[in-house]
Order: C-alpha cells, then structure tokens, then sequence
C-alpha cells in the first residue's frame, strides 16, 4: 500500500499493474515477487489504518522541519483571461 501511494497509484488495480510492469525490480524494492490483487486487498482489509496515520504523521513532522521556512506551497496562480 505504501508503494501504491509513494507512487501516486489511483487504485489497486492501478497498484498491481504499475508493479507488474516493474517485475524485474520488485526484488530491490524490497517485495520479492509479483503480487495478485487479492492478496493486496486482503492485507488491505485486515490491516489497521493507523499504523500509516502514524506513519504520515511522522513524515509530516519530518517534512515541517526540513521545509519550514520554504514557502513552496505558496503557488501563484495565473489570471484567466476573459
């Protein structure tokens, strides 16, 4: 799931397919081999959601630190002309 999202992945679907099309590298990703969908939607399912709000709670606490002073969120958006 963590991959689904580092990737900006819509669904499972979209998941399996982007890691399929990765076969050859699942290994040095750190998952070993291919993975069927219903086996992510299992441990989808049985797994506490929790555990990733921690989680990006921490990377957020982590990014505030780094990035606090940057003010990259703060886009300027163009005027549409009429």
């Amino acid at each position: 799931m963590a991959f689904g999202q580092l990737t900006h992945r819509e669904s499972l679907s979209d998941t399996i397919t982007c890691l399929a099309a990765n076969k050859e590298k699942l290994y040095h990703l750190g998952i070993g081999r291919s993975i069927d969908k219903s086996t992510l939607s299992r441990a989808n399912e049985n797994r506490d959601w929790r555990i990733y709000a921690d989680f990006a709670m921490l990377l957020i606490g982590q990014a505030k630190r780094l990035y606090g002073a940057d003010s990259l969120l703060e886009v300027p958006l163009k005027q549409k002309r009429i």
